[in-house]
């Protein structure tokens, strides 16, 4: 990679940001600090991905407090948690699907962890902890969050799913893993339900999006996201 010559630095920053953003962006009209918002929060997503991947440094996910600030008991500490797939993946997916690939490929890369972190808790599958780092190993400070916020796991199929939908790159199931990582957390819905009144499959003793209702029984969207 060539250094760039003097007082180029800039214009070549701002050259490389608007091919970027010909490749895809949401426009607001007649609300400029609407749109100051929405182009910063993608702005800062694509500062926080690679350009493409790279199998000597593999790419570990975006943090909610990004790792730029993860420091001990701040931000998040860098970790990884439901709100890549639920809240950044979407736009990212939507316009750059080759940068969303890479943000799937996070999970598959740690599949054998998550294969673990079920038998931890004996159960079957893969389960994803609700934070991660590189090893993809549960981080969480709190067992009681690792152990109830579990729909993490249905919110990785539901990014897999809207990827596959849009690309349609039944490679990625085949020859990347993502098959065996869709089975591995299907398992694992299977293995934490327990049979209800009719016969019917419940997951109790959950923690939904609403963290304020804790250890509660079919929480209407954990049990969605499981049928993912």
């Amino acid at each position: 990679m060539a250094l760039a010559k003097k007082n180029q630095l800039y214009s070549n920053h701002v050259t490389a940001w608007n091919e970027v953003w010909k490749k895809g962006r949401i426009d607001v009209s007649d609300n400029k600090g609407l749109a100051k918002s929405v182009y910063g929060c993608l702005y800062y997503i694509l500062s926080s991905l690679p350009l493409k991947e790279d199998t000597n440094w593999p790419f570990i996910g975006l943090s909610p407090g990004d790792l730029a600030h993860g420091a001990y008991k701040k931000d998040y500490e860098g970790h990884v948690f439901w709100d890549q797939e639920t809240w950044m993946y979407p736009p990212i997916q939507m316009f750059f699907p080759d940068l969303a690939k890479i943000m799937l490929k996070t999970r598959t890369r740690t599949l054998d962890a998550a294969r673990h972190n079920a038998i931890q808790k004996r159960l079957k599958g893969a389960k994803y902890p609700w934070e991660s780092a590189f090893t993809g190993a549960e981080t969480s400070p709190s067992n009681d969050t690792a152990t109830y916020e579990i729909h993490i796991n249905g919110d990785i199929s539901l990014a897999v799913r809207q990827y596959l939908y849009s690309t349609w790159d039944v490679d990625f199931l085949k020859n990347e893993k993502g098959f065996d990582m869709v089975l591995g957390i299907a398992d694992f819905w299977e293995s934490r339900s327990v049979v209800g009144k009719g016969g019917k499959l419940e997951i109790h003793s959950v923690d939904g999006p609403d963290e304020y209702h804790f250890n509660v029984n079919n929480s209407v969207y954990t049990n969605y996201v499981a049928k993912i």
